[in-house]
């Protein structure tokens, strides 16, 4: 941006990945997200904005991204869990997710989503407007929200779910991007929510602070964070190598078994494998997953180390004593000690 500085391009007149609603071809609109966008005059804040005034759009390819016509998948596809059967959700890489013939199969082994009830209360009680939903998979509580007159951003890494979410009733009302929490625009978002224990698919440190962090700047000051994780003391493992196959008729489909197993424990991580058989013609496919369980204390030093203060841990109501709800709000203040040994606002 020092070269838009120099050529006396007033500051506030330069967007980085702001969100242009364009027309089609054959009616309709579209959208696309470009890294850098300079206008004729200061725009006014907003989600999505009419391209009259653009000047200049900028893509930026870093070294090493895969060209725009070939889209790299391979990590992008390993960032976001969700729900699945009895509130548990495939890990990293998983086909339930990124794969075409499974993504659609979901929402219909997912059962009724009643846990996003209080993610809904959550948003009226935090007064918030703007959302993001991180890790929106198939986009159930990016609508929920949306038909209740927010604001929202649906965030998925797996560019199968999207293309399930797209295609629901009202999704012309949410702004949905591909990416994960390191690739968010400033949305200045009063909420990001992660459901369907998302938080539990970063198996490193890394990945989590990285995760943390791109969310806190995505808030606005003050925002709020708010997402579950399982309770490690409740060992949710050992029920899963239990569970009994599960049969949906799937609409579009036909009838689909699904089989849970275990794969792996070795705490902190849980491997488990999900196999699914079209009954219709035979196929069978498979999701393997990896999830960490994080106890209370580790989460909130997580987030206190980057930039969060814990107002409140929760039960999930849909699942007393299984898991923990934290609700945190973005701090800024001047770098200090954390929990962590680093350096970190406080």
């Amino acid at each position: 941006m020092v070269w838009l500085a120099q050529g006396g391009v007033p500051a506030d007149h330069v967007a980085q990945a702001v969100g242009l609603r364009t027309p089609g071809r054959h009616g309709g609109v579209g959208g696309r997200i470009p890294d850098l966008v300079v206008w004729r005059k200061t725009q006014a804040d907003g989600v999505w904005l009419p391209p009259g005034d653009v000047l200049l759009v900028v893509e930026i390819v870093s070294p090493g991204s895969s060209p725009p016509s070939r889209p790299n998948t391979t990590s992008a596809d390993r960032t976001f869990p969700r729900r699945g059967g009895d509130g548990y959700g495939p890990g990293m890489s998983d086909a339930i997710f990124t794969h075409p013939r499974l993504a659609p199969l979901y929402d219909a082994f997912d059962g009724d989503r009643d846990d996003l009830d209080a993610y809904l209360a959550i948003a009226d009680e935090l007064d918030a407007h703007v959302v993001l939903d991180l890790g929106c998979g198939t986009g159930n509580l990016a609508l929920l929200l949306a038909r209740h007159g927010r604001t929202v951003v649906g965030v998925d890494p797996a560019e199968a779910s999207l293309d399930v979410a797209r295609a629901k009733d009202g999704a012309d009302r949410v702004r949905w991007i591909r990416g994960d929490a390191t690739t968010l625009p400033p949305l200045r978002a009063d909420l990001a929510t992660m459901t369907g224990n998302v938080a539990q698919v970063f198996r490193t440190d890394d990945d989590w602070e990285r995760t943390l962090r791109g969310v806190h700047a995505a808030l606005r000051p003050g925002g709020h964070l708010v997402f579950e994780t399982r309770r490690p003391g409740r060992r949710a493992w050992e029920e899963w190598a239990d569970a009994a196959p599960v049969t949906r008729d799937v609409p579009g489909v036909g009838p689909v078994e699904q089989r849970l197993e275990v794969t792996a424990v070795d705490l902190p991580l849980v491997s488990f494998r999900y196999t699914y058989r079209f009954l219709a013609d035979g196929v069978t496919l498979t999701s393997d997953s990896t999830l960490r369980f994080r106890d209370r204390d580790e989460v909130e030093a997580s987030l206190t180390s980057t930039g969060y203060r814990v107002t409140d841990v929760r039960e999930a109501p849909d699942r007393p004593d299984r898991e923990f709800v934290f609700v945190a709000h973005r701090v800024d203040q001047p770098l200090g000690c954390n929990a962590m040994g680093g350096s970190a606002p406080v």
